[in-house]
């Protein structure tokens, strides 16, 4: 009897090793794109519409709605009348209002005298925040991606100014506050700041992500009124309120969009969230102190842990009530856990990721109590070798130098060029140090080494054309600044610095060398075939959001992807441009064995290329040597081969020289891929 009991003991004990090693693959499988994204966004979504809702009377909404227009007799084609607004801020001020934030465009130009009057009442009132903006601009002398400040004497008048942005998931939703810059801040911190809010003063937490705690359903925790309405008010109606006044929603001002937003309630309800709410919102979570932080990530592996282990252990007791008792009750906790952390630490986290697990957890161990259906031996077809493309001249070069002096011309804001770290066709790379001691690279491409004005040029509307998009995506290199100067005959930009190769982010100036996927072949040959699907993950993700953006790269190759915080990222975008609607209508140009048979020009190409990079990184061969297959897999077949044949599978197609038989999008190709993981 007790020897019956042991040997169930053991069955049980081996069933929950099993499953609590294949809950950790999922946990794993989770924990990447596009698993992890969707499933964060999911759970932050249904956490952000059960807080509970809060109504917020210190601050009020005047909404430029339909019928503040036409009762102010406004025209649609030409700025609010700013003379109206001198007569709110004044009554604004007669009633005591703590504060006013206009999210109201000041940088056209309007009468004078109307520009005059509403800069005094402004700076009669004290405490008034206006809005900025950052946008390409054009002059005589420098161009680029600048900030773009409110006319004067509006801008003089006020007490504070900040920008007026959001900041959009790659699904179009607002989650987060407007990430704070090392040189401006957003809106809502300037007003928060003004009217005496306790806001960090360290840069390192001044920077970091804050997700919004929407305070309840959208027109319905913050008051509102029209803003022909808020003249009628009785005195002292907006005594101590800080008045926010923005573009009604669906209302279209000139020369702007429509200023509504999806957020985590649009999933729900179809509807959007005015602009200025939404600023009014991260204020609000600014005053309070109570924006939501990404829990550490201690919390979250313990919380994984918990849902692994828990169906493993459930599943040895032999009772089933108990079993099914055990497993409930810590399924409701982790249920109830995020909306705690949230209500009494400001924490939150992707808490859908150890239900998911934890749910198939007690799955997967029923199934394996159950006899195993016998294994099925898959099949793997032959690989099919296609005749290689024809190549193109290679169009870079990397030589990189040792302490090497630059153009003392050559200037760029708050920065200090350290060290030259590359070189190419089209331009310097520097290491830089910014005034408050972080690292930077600068890319400088000047004009008098170019034959002509055509590839300067080129390379310079590469980079406007990224860089709006560039912090869009984690598999992009941020662009942080764009300069130009004429006179001097230059452009720069100014990125995130790659990894060190050998320390990763810690930065030693006099040996720092960029680690990219070029420098990591060398170093290694080829990369194992789990970090090769990692990597190609990541990149096919990133190319398939450019892609969307109607944007193609054109010249994909490992140099041009680099490492930051261990994660791979499209680089080098000066040949980004427009998807053409034939090859024939962009520059052939790109990198000699990269390069699509067809030239560059379409979505379709860019893929031709990623894979040339990956069965580069696969096969350890070079790019022009496809499709050979290592000497290796042929001889010495094993399970590791197997799964480098299906690999080489959808490199075949992903590199197929006819562009009607490739991948046609970068998500089918992300796709193959994907399922090839699932079996690593």
């Amino acid at each position: 009897m007790l020897s019956g009991y042991l040997s169930r003991l053991n069955e049980a004990s081996r069933r929950g090793v099993t499953a609590a090693l294949l809950l950790l693959l999922l946990a794993v499988l989770l924990s990447v794109p596009p698993f992890e994204k969707w499933l964060s966004y999911f759970s932050f979504d249904l956490l952000a519409t059960l807080l509970p809702s809060q109504r917020i009377n210190s601050v009020i909404l005047l909404e430029m709605d339909e019928k503040s227009f036409l009762e102010n007799d406004q025209d649609y084609t030409k700025i609010w009348k700013r003379r109206l607004h001198a007569k709110l801020v004044s009554k604004l001020k007669a009633d005591g209002a703590r504060g006013i934030v206009f999210d109201v465009d000041f940088f056209d130009s309007g009468p004078a005298d109307e520009n005059e009057e509403l800069a005094q009442a402004i700076k009669a009132h004290g405490r008034v925040a206006i809005a900025m903006d950052y946008v390409l601009m054009a002059g005589t002398g420098i161009v680029g991606h600048q900030p773009r400040f409110p006319i004067e004497p509006i801008r003089q008048a006020a007490a504070s100014i900040g920008l007026v942005q959001v900041n959009k998931d790659i699904d179009g939703v607002i989650r987060r506050h407007f990430q704070e810059t090392e040189l401006f801040r957003s809106l809502p911190w300037a007003a928060a700041e003004m009217t005496g809010a306790k806001l960090p003063k360290d840069l390192a937490s001044r920077l970091k992500a804050r997700w919004l705690r929407f305070p309840g359903p959208p027109g319905s925790a913050l008051p509102r009124l029209s803003y022909v309405d808020a003249f009628s008010q009785t005195p002292g109606f907006f005594r101590d309120k800080v008045v926010f006044i923005g573009g009604g929603p669906k209302t279209k001002l000139p020369g702007q969009e429509v200023d509504t937003f999806r957020t985590p309630y649009s999933r729900w309800t179809g509807e959007d969230t005015a602009g200025v709410e939404i600023l009014a919102t991260t204020y609000v979570n600014l005053m309070q102190g109570n924006w939501l932080r990404f829990a550490p990530w201690l919390i979250r592996l313990s919380i994984l842990l918990v849902a692994v282990l828990v169906p493993c252990v459930s599943g040895a007791l032999q009772n089933r009530r108990i079993r099914l008792l055990v497993f409930a009750g810590v399924l409701l906790v982790l249920l109830a856990l995020p909306w705690v952390m949230a209500m009494a630490w400001c924490y939150w986290f992707s808490w859908l990721n150890p239900i998911v697990v934890m749910v198939s957890g007690y799955v997967l161990v029923r199934a394996l109590s159950r006899p195993a259906p016998p294994e099925v031996t898959p099949v793997v077809a032959s690989p099919v070798f296609n005749p290689a493309p024809v190549p193109s001249p290679a169009m870079s070069s990397i030589d990189a130098e040792g302490l090497t002096k630059i153009n003392t011309q050559v200037a760029v804001p708050d920065h200090e060029l350290v060290r030259l770290v590359g070189r190419g066709a089209y331009g310097e790379v520097w290491l830089a140090k910014n005034a408050i001691g972080s690292w930077h690279a600068v890319k400088i491409a000047f004009k008098d080494r170019f034959r002509d004005l055509v590839p300067y040029d080129r390379e310079f509307r590469g980079i406007q054309k990224f860089m709006p998009i560039s912090r869009s995506h984690p598999g992009f290199v941020h662009v942080l600044h764009v300069g130009r100067n004429d006179a001097q005959g230059y452009f720069y930009c100014i990125m995130e610095a790659a990894d060190d190769e050998k320390l990763g982010r810690e930065v030693q100036p006099d040996t720092y060398a960029p680690r990219s996927l070029a420098s990591e072949l060398k170093a290694v040959g080829r990369l194992p075939l789990k970090e090769c699907i990692r990597v190609s993950l990541r990149l096919t993700e990133a190319l398939g959001f450019l892609h969307d953006k109607n944007l193609i790269h054109r010249d994909i190759k490992p140099g041009n992807i680099i490492y930051v915080d261990n994660a791979p990222k499209l680089a080098d975008i000066g040949l980004v441009t427009e998807i053409a609607e034939g090859a024939h209508k962009v520059s052939y140009l790109g990198t000699r064995g990269y390069m699509a048979p067809e030239g560059p020009g379409t979505p379709s190409a860019d893929i031709f290329s990623l894979g040339k990079v990956i069965y580069e990184a696969s096969m350890g061969l070079d790019c022009e040597k496809f499709p050979e297959l290592p000497s290796t897999l042929v001889e010495r077949p094993d399970e590791h081969s197997v799964h480098l044949i299906r690999l080489n599978q959808i490199l075949l197609k992903a590199c197929e020289p006819n562009p009607a038989e490739r991948y046609q999008t970068a998500a089918e190709l992300h796709e193959h891929l994907l399922a090839l993981s699932k079996l690593l």
